[in-house]
């Protein structure tokens, strides 16, 4: 018996769709997955087989399903910014960021009397890696903010 991440699981159902063409469901997707947990020595010469089904698959929980893959592997994190309340700060906030990152989602509601207000943002990027440029930047400007990608009850509730 192998217990598997959900978002893991995810992005096995993603990689399936995308390389093979083959839509499968959760429970269908779980045996090539556990596949993933076992070395080629482990199974060199030996016969294998996985069931795999994908007639329980909702399609309108694609984009849920992506989400949820891009976090695991690292390609999309979602931070709180407390982001300074002047003209301006937005565009340098944009120079922070990588050729290759993209804001996938951005909520920030202005208020009045306040220097700073929080900042939800979605970053998604091509290479896991840039993450650590775009942490080393918020370090050297200065910027205070929390990676909120991989707590699941403010995720489930913000995201």
């Amino acid at each position: 018996m192998r217990l598997i991440p959900e978002n893991r699981l995810c992005a096995t159902m993603i990689e399936m769709l995308n390389v093979e063409g083959v839509v499968l469901e959760p429970a269908g997707a779980l045996a090539i997955d556990a596949l993933k947990d076992f070395s080629k020595k482990e199974i060199r010469g030996k016969t294998i087989v996985a069931v795999v089904s994908g007639g329980n698959f909702d399609f309108e929980r694609l984009p849920d399903v992506k989400e949820r893959a891009l976090r695991f592997e690292g390609l999309k994190k979602y931070f709180i910014i407390r982001f300074p309340q002047r003209p301006g700060a937005l565009r340098d906030f944009l120079e922070l960021l990588g050729p290759d990152d993209d804001i996938a989602r951005f909520e920030y509601l202005k208020k009045s009397a306040r220097n700073f207000g929080s900042v939800l943002i979605g970053i998604e990027t091509k290479d896991r890696r840039n993450f650590e440029l775009l942490n080393a930047n918020f370090e050297a400007e200065g910027v205070q903010y929390q990676d909120i990608t991989d707590n699941e009850t403010l995720a489930g509730f913000i995201i």
